[in-house]
């Protein structure tokens, strides 16, 4: 499972659906929000950022609307055991800074 997890992270988003569901074929995972997985549970839940669900969905709607629909038919659903997992993931701070982070290209 360990390696698993590892393997994961260098998947690409492409590949991100098909990859849970080879570490947990009952997994549930949103449809069309594949770009706001940011991980895995050990159990083989998947992980959303409810910011980037919430960004995708303002692609066809006001971020308000977004933000309400996202937390009314997503956050409050719940499917069974593999119920995904959704977390606000907070910026990186430093002496109370907040840290900007380049992403590296693989």
């Amino acid at each position: 499972m360990f390696t698993e997890l590892i393997n994961f992270k260098y998947s690409s988003m492409k590949n991100v659906r098909e990859h849970l569901a080879e570490i947990n074929p009952d997994a549930v995972m949103w449809d069309g929000l594949d770009e706001a997985i940011v991980g895995i549970t050990e159990c083989g839940k998947a992980v959303y950022d409810i910011y980037k669900m919430e960004l995708i969905f303002a692609r066809t709607m006001s971020f308000e609307e977004a933000s309400e629909w996202v937390s009314f038919n997503i956050l409050d659903a719940y499917v069974g055991e593999f119920t995904p997992i959704h977390l606000w993931v907070y910026p990186k701070y430093k002496n109370n800074q907040k840290v900007c982070v380049k992403k590296k290209r693989l």
